[in-house]
């Protein structure tokens, strides 16, 4: 990971618990933020689709790129780990706890997540839909701020998104609305975030500039992608899934193997060092 620059609009968790969790995480699960154990969900519709014994893990801090081909179960387990999807007891852990004994607030203090796709009808200006970030840290009858903090303004900046503060939500482009709700998404003071695909609207410079900025947060991000290219750059592990199955975690250089992209996404690669930021670099053919 980059050298990490801190952002003080972010809550970070210190607290290490050095106690052998007990249950059916038979191992000290305090390295962990988020992890997963056999973790099973089905589809109730015609689809049919599975996650099968999945065995997820993600340290603090971390940044995990989510690869694999379309209907792989990216989404899927992105939406369990935020209880988009009801899974039972005890297959999720976040902190060393239970994700189902999370109520709903507690759970929004500490996971924020970026849809792939927008909600179009939206009719708030794009300073309402950004400081509706603040909705999970805020006290009670405490009155909200009207403008944005130095630390929010900052976080708007890095973004580019000083030009449309002002501009209905409606009106934007889909990379615009996608930095926004990265942007409004990071307001909320996360300690994990879950990303589905963030640079699917993006032109070139902003997947960059948007990995970029995130990689360097001191915040736990596990992330979509479809560019592998994109996910060997800025991850600090990639976990692979195909079919509803993890077939493989890991180190970059150790997961994005030409014979592993062969076997799952069905196509050859030379793999190589980026000459610039010195990062795997592959080719297909």
């Amino acid at each position: 990971m980059a050298a990490v620059q801190k952002s003080v609009c972010i809550i970070i968790s210190n607290e290490v618990n050095t106690a052998l969790i007990q249950g059916p995480f038979n191992v000290m699960t305090e390295h962990f933020h988020i992890q997963t154990e056999d973790l099973n969900w089905s589809s109730k519709n015609v689809s049919g689709f599975n996650l099968a014994d999945i065995n997820f893990t993600a340290r603090h801090s971390q940044f995990i790129g989510l690869l694999g081909p379309n209907g792989s179960g990216k989404t899927t387990l992105l939406r369990c780990l935020y209880r988009g999807l009801n899974v039972a007891n005890n297959m999720i852990q976040l902190e060393g706890q239970d994700l189902n004994s999370y109520n709903r607030q507690a759970l929004a203090k500490k996971i924020a997540v970026v849809f792939q796709q927008q909600p179009e009808e939206i009719t708030l200006s794009v300073d309402e839909v950004l400081k509706l970030g603040r909705l999970p840290q805020q006290k009670f009858l405490v009155p909200e701020k009207k403008q944005l903090t130095l630390q929010e303004q900052q976080l708007v900046h890095e973004l580019d998104l000083e030009h449309l503060y002002h501009r209905p939500y409606r009106q934007l482009s889909g990379g615009e609305k996608q930095r926004v709700m990265i942007a409004r998404a990071l307001i909320q003071q996360p300690e994990i975030l879950l990303l589905d695909e963030p640079t699917n609207h993006l032109d070139i410079a902003h997947q960059i500039a948007v990995l970029d900025y995130i990689s360097q947060l001191d915040i736990t991000v596990i992330c979509s992608l479809h560019d592998l290219n994109l996910a060997a750059q800025f991850c600090d592990e990639l976990a692979v899934l195909k079919d509803g199955r993890l077939i493989q975690q890991g180190p970059v250089a150790d997961v994005l193997s030409p014979a592993l992209i062969k076997s799952v996404f069905s196509v050859n690669a030379i793999a190589d060092t980026h000459p610039i930021n010195g990062a795997l670099r592959l080719s297909f053919y």
